[in-house]
């Protein structure tokens, strides 16, 4: 696993749309739909912030993209912008939950 210095810094729900992504690769409208439903309405992605923050983790390496049909609609062949992890954003998320792991139990042993 990369040293947390190789990773960048992200925001609380650039996170979680990487948290959002994980084991499974969705298009756009999937993401947002996720992360409004994951968030009980919470977060309200407009369409503008939603690209802008997956092409961010795109450049940061933490996702990866292609293009592909929707396969439950095969009766229309538009193609959709697929997003999923890649292994750097697999190794940052398994990185921050450590890192949560350590400061829970930090915070355990400061109450004793």
């Amino acid at each position: 696993m990369a040293l947390s210095s190789s990773f960048p810094n992200l925001t609380a729900l650039e996170e979680d749309y990487l948290l959002i992504l994980q084991g499974q690769d969705l298009f756009g409208l999937q993401i947002k739909r996720a992360l409004e439903e994951a968030s009980n309405g919470e977060i309200v992605v407009r369409p503008g912030s939603l690209y802008n923050t997956l092409q961010r983790l795109e450049k940061k390496e933490l996702l990866e993209s292609w293009w592909a049909a929707d396969p439950d609609t095969p009766d229309n062949p538009q193609l959709r912008r697929y997003y999923r992890l890649s292994e750097r954003g697999k190794d940052y998320l398994a990185w921050r939950e450590l890192r949560r792991q350590q400061f829970a139990a930090w915070i355990k042993a400061q109450a004793n």
